[in-house]
C-alpha cells in the first residue's frame, strides 16, 4: 500500500459519490416520499408563530402527552426548522466533500489492506461496507423516528447505487495495486 494509491483511490470514490449526490436534486423518484400540507400558508404561519427559532421540534414531547381535554395525543410531529438562508449549497458542498473524502479514505484504506485480487471481490467488499452504513443510518430513521418505509427504501437504494458506481471505479483503479498475501 502506498500513500499515492490511497489518495488516488480516495479521490476517485469521493468524486463519484459527490457527483452522484448532486444528481439527487434532479431525480424525481427521490422526492416521492415527501408530502406537502393541504393549506401550506396556514401551516407555515402556525409553525412560525409557535416555533420562533431554528432547531429540531418534537411535539408532543415528554411533557405534552395529553390534549387540553385530557385525551392522549395520537400524532407525533418531527419538524426541522431553519431559516431560508440555511439552505445555501455553497455552505453544504464543502461539508459534503469533506464527508465523502473521509468515507472513501477509509474504504480505500480497507480495500488496500485486503488481498482481493478479483475486481468483483473488491466491489462486493465495498458494497458490504455500504450496506453497513445504510443499516446504521436508515433503519433507525424508520424504527425510532417514524420515517416512512418508502423514504428509507428509496434513499437507501439510491445510496447503494452510488456506492456501487464508486466501488466499480475504485476497484478498477486498484486492480494492479493490491498485492496477494504470501503465506
Amino acid at each position: 500500500m502506498t500513500a499515492k494509491n490511497l489518495l488516488q483511490g480516495t479521490a476517485i470514490g469521493t468524486l463519484v459519490m459527490f457527483f452522484w449526490g448532486a444528481t439527487e436534486w434532479f431525480n424525481p423518484l427521490l422526492h416521492l416520499p415527501y408530502k406537502t400540507a393541504s393549506n401550506p400558508d396556514i401551516v407555515n404561519k402556525a409553525l412560525n408563530d409557535n416555533m420562533p427559532e431554528s432547531g429540531m421540534y418534537i411535539w408532543p414531547n415528554g411533557n405534552e402527552t395529553k390534549t387540553a381535554d385530557g385525551n392522549a395525543k395520537d400524532i407525533v410531529y418531527f419538524i426541522a426548522k431553519n431559516d431560508a438562508s440555511f439552505y445555501n449549497p455553497s455552505k453544504f458542498m464543502p461539508v459534503e466533500l469533506v464527508t465523502q473524502v473521509a468515507i472513501w479514505f477509509i474504504v480505500t484504506y480497507l480495500l488496500l489492506l485486503t488481498s482481493f485480487q478479483k475486481h468483483w471481490q473488491r466491489v462486493r467488499f465495498t458494497l458490504i461496507i455500504g450496506l453497513l452504513v445504510g443499516l446504521t443510518f436508515f433503519l433507525p430513521l424508520w424504527n425510532w423516528w417514524g420515517f416512512s418505509a418508502e423514504y428509507v427504501i428509496i434513499r437507501w437504494a439510491n445510496m447503494m447505487l452510488g456506492w456501487f458506481l464508486a466501488a466499480l471505479a475504485v476497484s478498477y483503479f486498484l486492480r494492479n495495486k493490491i498485492k496477494p498475501i504470501k503465506s
